[in-house]
């Protein structure tokens, strides 16, 4: 049963790498497939006891938002599909572009999602009170706590060999669900199942060209925080405090170097920043300490240009 899920995961991606291959040379456009190969981490403390994770990482970027299929107007590039996977993360993300106002300005939406599986080392045993009403303890020692986040994002992009220091601009939707810990009045829990979620706006740098290239992306998000709130009913006694400010900054330096007509080596190194804290600065029913992450990787890739 495996051997027969990777044969036809194989032919899916099979196909879909045909399709992009055919598209790219039909349009004769600088489109892009690139395999990289390298090293991720994470460290998220959303909890009391810091939460890590790191392991060898694949991925696989078919990107054919520079391939034309007309000049301006609806659905006029490519689309673009992207995979990470690590031991214990997955990540996948669909970019499709809008509409193109000139050859060097368009509309797209980005849909992304992301799991990671985190080990944490319990140094005291916490009450962990889920949504669905269980309360558990966590013992002390070892552990294992998955995080799941999807954003969708809505932005303009002005041409990625451009060199002006913004040139994507757009709006940005996210939900996460991780256990988190805080204080809530009333209840002995230490931990919760925890859901943020609120709208957001982007500015950004992406850049892909020859040489070194230097790609920045700045999320601020309003969040609305759930602690199991199902039975906490927190948000219904403090709702201004069942609010966050979210900060999100992703940093990215690529150098592309060409080794044949068309072939590139492309290292790659980058980091991604969260911080996100209370938006009342008094809180009396609901407190939590700011929730932080920090995830970075160091890889080495090979494209090729169409």
């Amino acid at each position: 049963m495996e051997i027969h899920k990777l044969i036809n995961s194989s032919l899916k991606f099979g196909s879909v790498l045909l399709l992009s291959l055919s598209l790219a040379n039909a349009a004769h456009s600088t489109a892009y497939i690139r395999l990289h190969y390298g090293y991720y981490g994470s460290q998220h403390a959303f909890v009391e006891d810091e939460a890590t994770q790191q392991s060898i990482m694949q991925s696989i970027d078919i990107n054919l938002l520079t391939w034309r299929r007309k000049r301006v107007g609806y659905l006029s590039r490519g689309p673009r599909l992207q995979w990470i996977q690590a031991e214990q993360l997955t990540q996948v993300s669909a970019t499709l572009p809008i509409y193109q106002w000139t050859p060097d300005h368009g509309a797209y939406f980005e849909y992304r999602y992301s799991q990671w599986q985190l080990d944490t080392n319990w140094s005291t045993s916490r009450l962990y009170l889920q949504d669905n009403g269980t309360a558990v303890s966590t013992g002390i020692g070892e552990s294992r706590i998955e995080s799941e986040q999807t954003q969708w994002q809505l932005y303009w992009l002005e041409g990625v060999n451009q060199e002006g220091p913004i040139n994507r601009v757009g709006l940005s939707y996210l939900q996460q669900n991780t256990p988190a810990s805080a204080e809530i009045s009333g209840v002995t829990a230490d931990l919760y199942d925890a859901d943020f979620t609120g709208w957001g706006i982007q500015l950004g740098r992406i850049k892909h060209d020859r040489g070194l290239n230097f790609q920045w992306l700045l999320d601020i998000y309003n969040l609305q925080t759930d602690f199991s709130n199902s039975v906490t009913q927190h948000r219904a006694t403090a709702r201004g405090e069942s609010e966050d400010l979210r900060l999100n900054l992703q940093l990215d330096w690529h150098y592309r170097y060409r080794i044949e007509p068309y072939w590139y080596w492309v290292p790659k190194v980058g980091s991604q920043l969260t911080y996100q804290t209370q938006s009342d600065t008094n809180p009396q029913i609901v407190k939590h300490d700011a929730f932080t992450s920090v995830d970075w990787y160091a890889s080495l890739g090979l494209e090729i240009t169409f």
